[in-house]
């Protein structure tokens, strides 16, 4: 993958600048210069502000890294990488994700975590194979109700977001192990989470809880964190 030193970075812009342009084509040319039939491209700890184009045309690669960039934005071709399985994103400048990322019926790992997104496209409920969601550290005020559709699901992460409240449907992704929601505005957790049976790591830190969530006490976890809330005292059966 590659690994050679890019200009320095001379802060934030709109358009990219003569020496940014440079780079993009140095990157752009030897990934023209690899086989189509690469499985796996990293490109993280950059200085890239978009991703180069010329990944697109390696249409059979199944990995993707461009962790600790400047992306401002990923294009809507990235719809065309039908065969990837985990996209990592984490460390950019996203303020959205593009909704052909839908298309990625076979994607199963997607981390995007330390960006600034404020929403999240409802085409990416047609990952219907995503079984690891890392999105903590963003902007997020609401997550879409069609939550429900990744059945595959087993770790959400939405820590550090602006979240009041989670999607009512929640309680029907039934394949979740592992929620992280912690460092958000939530006072209560969504009725029937008692139907998550393959729940054993909830953490709710840093949250205005008064209460322990009831749904919580039908759950076999193995691993609970409620610090720094409003809780005044946890019911007997705990």
């Amino acid at each position: 993958y590659f690994s050679g030193p890019l200009p320095p970075y001379h802060g934030p812009a709109r358009h990219m600048s003569s020496e940014e342009d440079a780079a993009s084509r140095r990157v752009n040319e030897w990934i023209r210069q690899q086989d189509i039939m690469t499985r796996e491209l990293r490109l993280s700890r950059n200085q890239l502000v978009r991703v180069p184009p010329r990944a697109f045309d390696l249409v059979n690669i199944k990995k993707l890294c461009l962790d600790n960039n400047l992306l401002e934005s990923v294009s809507e071709a990235i719809g065309q990488l039908a065969q990837l399985e985990e996209l990592h994103l984490n460390n950019n400048c996203l303020v959205a994700l593009p909704e052909p990322i839908g298309r990625l019926s076979r994607l199963q790992k997607l981390c995007v975590g330390y960006n600034q997104l404020q929403a999240l496209p409802e085409g990416l409920m047609g990952c219907t194979a995503l079984q690891y969601l890392f999105l903590e550290f963003n902007q997020l005020e609401a997550l879409p109700p069609s939550l429900h559709g990744l059945a595959r699901l087993q770790c959400l992460n939405v820590g550090h977001n602006r979240l009041g409240k989670l999607p009512s449907t929640l309680g029907q992704l039934t394949s979740l192990t592992e929620l992280f929601v912690e460092g958000n505005d939530l006072e209560e957790l969504p009725e029937g989470l008692e139907g998550l049976r393959r729940l054993t790591a909830v953490n709710l830190n840093s949250n205005r809880f008064a209460k322990l969530p009831s749904g919580l006490m039908h759950l076999r976890l193995k691993r609970l964190s409620c610090n720094n809330n409003r809780i005044q005292a946890f019911p007997p059966q705990l």
